[in-house]
């Protein structure tokens, strides 16, 4: 082992590397460089999410290049169906798949939004109840990134459980959308179809990150409206119910081809941070009136 070590330090001089700095970074672990692509109050590293983290803190992030990866190759793949239309009959079979694993993806996203929603509501009903906010405000920090902080803690809380709805979304939505598109404005109307399949298939998997932030927000609207943490939570959980039941309804409206594409492809994307940053903007003024 005494040999060992020496060629180990040996090895480590010739590369002129300290061995002392080496082992300490072995041992030693800071969050500074964690998240360094998102805002400095959305990290894990930010002291309001890392207090209401725990231990938390350490949870997986999300592998963003394997569902750019992903996407990209189902695009190749629908594009490539316009020089060989034959490409859709291959994937179809996969259908029978989709109708199962879909279901079981969206059951656990609204899991996934009830949680973040609850969450976030308690986090600013308890911290009202408790006075604890008050001590917060007398900081540098403006009450808007105190909030937001809190919400992205709530978000950061259960991202691995939304890796599974993602990858569901993202591999199983083909087949159906290819049925829905080819039903909706026909198999023949050629390169029209294969973009909105495309646009909707990145709809589906975006769409899901934007509601649960969008559930953050309103979850951080109604605990600055109340200091119960049950009414909170139940009042986050009735609007999101109202959110999707009115989207839902409005596919019914019988308005052609063109408010079908706006609904599935572009309200989603729209309509949830509209609806954040209201209720961002009307928590901090509940806030400063209390």
């Amino acid at each position: 082992m005494a040999l060992n070590a020496k060629r180990i330090l040996k090895r480590q001089s010739a590369l002129n590397v300290d061995p002392v700095l080496s082992a300490r970074k072995l041992v030693e672990f800071t969050t500074d460089h964690l998240d360094e692509n998102l805002p400095p109050w959305a990290r894990r590293s930010d002291s309001v999410v890392r207090r209401h983290l725990g231990g938390y803190w350490k949870t997986f992030v999300l592998d963003v290049h394997s569902l750019i990866r992903m996407y990209i190759a189902q695009v190749v793949l629908v594009l490539a169906s316009f020089l060989i239309p034959a490409m859709f009959t291959l994937i179809m079979p996969i259908v029978t798949v989709s109708l199962v694993l879909v279901p079981l993806g969206l059951a656990l996203h609204v899991i996934v939004l009830y949680s973040v929603g609850k969450l976030a509501a308690a986090h600013v009903a308890d911290e009202r109840r408790s006075r604890s906010l008050d001590i917060l405000r007398t900081t540098p920090r403006t009450l808007t990134r105190i909030l937001a902080s809190k919400g992205a803690a709530a978000v950061w809380r259960y991202t691995e459980d939304m890796v599974l709805p993602l990858s569901i979304a993202m591999l199983c939505s083909l087949p159906a959308l290819v049925i829905q598109y080819d039903t909706l404005l026909g198999v023949n109307s050629g390169i029209g179809m294969r973009f909105a399949i495309i646009a909707a298939l990145g709809t589906s998997v975006l769409r899901l990150v934007l509601e649960t932030i969008m559930i953050a927000g309103v979850g951080l609207f109604m605990g600055a409206n109340t200091l119960s943490r049950t009414t909170a939570s139940v009042s986050t959980l009735l609007i999101g119910i109202g959110y999707f039941a009115s989207i839902n309804l409005m596919r019914l409206l019988p308005f052609g081809i063109g408010w079908n594409v706006f609904i599935e492809i572009i309200a989603p994307l729209v309509f949830p941070p509209i609806i954040t940053a209201i209720c961002l903007y009307f928590a901090v003024w509940t806030l400063k009136r209390d």
